[in-house]
């Protein structure tokens, strides 16, 4: 369901960060991590992809372009921890317009 919403539209959404996540390496598709929990923090999904058959989101961060690949990053969306990596299909929001 989430994939479907993605297609068309950025889905804000709230992820656990942990201390390697805040220092997020430029072209990494970040696969989760056994460290720290830091907090949590909202962020936008703003599309998805596949790189060497992982399967990933395309998620935008606010904290400039010197975080992760100039402000964004790659989370693996095929993840063994569930619901999904780093907690980010527990808590999503998108818009939805009346006809």
């Amino acid at each position: 369901m989430l994939l479907s919403h993605v297609s068309k539209h950025p889905v804000g959404c709230v992820i656990k960060i942990t201390d390697d996540f805040l220092n997020l390496e430029k072209g990494t598709i970040y696969m989760g991590s056994n460290r720290h929990i830091q907090g949590s923090h909202a962020m936008v999904i703003v599309g998805y992809g596949e790189d060497n058959g992982i399967n990933y989101w395309i998620v935008m961060n606010s904290w400039g372009e010197e975080w992760g690949d100039e402000g964004y990053c790659r989370i693996c969306r095929d993840s063994s921890l569930p619901p999904g990596e780093k907690s980010i299909l527990t808590r999503f929001s998108y818009p939805v317009l009346d006809d």
